[in-house]
């Protein structure tokens, strides 16, 4: 199962960013940032790559931060 919202924050944590640097640089409204992290919303895959590649990763990569 993938858990997006765990990717995400292993993400930030890592790259010690935060929600507001993660919309900077993937494009992703910072209120659908906030909803992901906080389990609200279930990501779109379009989303997922926008955060995938706005992070520098592949998809593949950003999913397996969450496991």
């Amino acid at each position: 199962i993938m858990n997006i919202s765990k990717s995400l924050l292993n993400l930030m944590d890592d790259q010690d960013l935060t929600a507001i640097e993660v919309s900077r640089l993937t494009k992703v409204h910072p209120s659908s940032i906030s909803q992901i992290i906080n389990n609200k919303r279930d990501p779109a895959v379009p989303t997922i790559r926008m955060l995938s590649e706005g992070l520098g990763l592949r998809v593949s990569e950003f999913i397996a931060a969450g496991e």
